[in-house]
């Protein structure tokens, strides 16, 4: 079976998409399939996460945008090259941008709009293919594997909602234009896959297409292959990790900032970006002195983190279930230290995912309980929670690879 994989998140960029992607290409060449992966041009700042692509067709399709738009091509990745100006952050557009969606993968118009074009030129000289296997977002993505898909089956795979985004709004009249063209666009998949039961439940209601959720999840050998060494030398103090991004306001820390303010010889260590937001939320709560923010890690070292610290903090939504769940949230499963689900309903859908393997609990967002259950854990001869290995194992990326590619094979078509 020849499979296309279309999206420009792939390695070596390092993202949590490309992760996804990478692993269901691995698996499935590693099962025998003929797999082809269309993908952008990956600049210099992007490619710092090499992966095993042998046996993988990769083809980089290379596209150029205006000028005026070249920044936010650098501020797509939390680094950039040794030597080059910082993104400029400021700005009508940006801040446009950061509550519409608008030129960062998410809603339209997408720096990838300039990429759909060349792409689809070059998937055109590929061959046809059994199943076109379209990764939003970008939305770009699922257009580009529309126009290749011919006889195949399409696969529309739903990282993230598009028109029905919970976080971006989009930006009029684009809005419009969207709505239809992502209509027409779910009218020719053949098949659609997501990443939490909410969002396919939304999912099922705009298309007579049979919708699977298939969870993000972890890499066991990313785990396995970890510099032994602990990341932190100084075991005096009880640590609390949190890696990647926080969505201000869906997300708030909060209430276990206003809780670890009040507990000795504990620390909220933080890898990622937001630097300021966090230093700024945690002088609100009178926690300055609780939060050491140590900046972007590189992937391996955010895995130390993760796995050598106490406990580990995830923020449910406030609408928590819209079933948005980011990949650190399995990550935290594999990793070993107890999981705090901070904020929203203790039903919530990151709450039913760390309780349901017994890997840590829902809290809320009253600082006394927080606090009381922090103090609990790290008083002297308390008990490490394990990492339930064998609950946790149905998330390891290359496991749900393989499940998908039998549906893939008992779905595709005929020739």
């Amino acid at each position: 079976m020849r499979i296309l994989i279309v999206s420009p998140h792939f390695p070596p960029w390092d993202s949590v998409a490309s992760l996804r992607l990478h692993a269901f290409a691995r698996a499935w060449a590693d099962a025998g399939e003929d797999v082809c992966v269309l993908t952008t041009q990956k600049r210099p700042e992007h490619a710092t996460e090499p992966r095993d692509c042998a046996g993988i067709q990769v083809h980089e399709v290379d596209f150029a945008i205006p000028r005026s738009l070249e920044r936010f091509r650098g501020s797509r990745s939390g680094q950039r090259e040794a030597g080059s100006p910082p993104v400029q952050k400021s700005g009508f557009l940006n801040r446009l941008r950061k509550k519409t969606g608008i030129f960062g993968s998410i809603r339209m118009p997408d720096l990838t709009d300039w990429w759909v074009k060349p792409a689809i030129a070059r998937g055109k000289n590929l061959g046809s293919f059994d199943v076109v296997f379209a990764s939003v977002g970008p939305y770009t993505s699922l257009r580009v594997g529309a126009a290749l898909a011919g006889g195949a089956l399409l696969v529309a795979d739903y990282r993230d909602l598009w028109t029905d985004n919970q976080i971006f709004s989009g930006l009029f009249p684009f809005t419009l234009y969207e709505r239809a063209l992502e209509n027409a666009l779910l009218a020719q998949a053949g098949f659609i896959t997501t990443v939490s039961e909410p969002l396919a439940k939304r999912l099922r209601g705009r298309t007579d297409a049979a919708v699977r959720v298939v969870p993000n999840g972890y890499v066991e050998a990313d785990f396995a292959g970890l510099d032994p060494a602990p990341f932190f030398r100084d075991r005096s103090v009880w640590r609390i990790g949190f890696t990647g991004r926080i969505y201000w306001p869906g997300h708030d820390p909060r209430p276990l900032l206003r809780a670890i303010a009040g507990v000795p010889d504990t620390k909220m260590v933080v890898a990622g970006p937001d630097a300021s937001l966090w230093h700024q939320l945690a002088a609100e709560c009178g926690a300055e002195d609780r939060l050491e923010h140590v900046g972007n890690l590189p992937r391996r070292d955010a895995l130390r983190l993760q796995r050598d610290c106490d406990a580990l903090a995830v923020f449910e939504w406030r609408d928590a279930h819209e079933g948005q769940m980011s990949t650190k949230v399995f990550e935290y499963l594999r990793a070993g230290p107890e999981i705090l689900v901070i904020g929203g309903p203790r039903d919530g859908s990151v709450a039913a995912l760390v309780s349901g393997v017994g890997r840590g609990e829902a809290l809320g967002s009253d600082k006394e309980i927080i606090r009381a259950r922090i103090c609990e854990m790290s008083s002297p001869g308390a008990r490490r929670t394990g990492n339930a290995r064998a609950q946790v194992g149905q998330y390891e990326r290359s496991a749900q690879a393989r499940a998908l590619l039998d549906e893939l094979r008992r779905l595709r078509p005929h020739r």
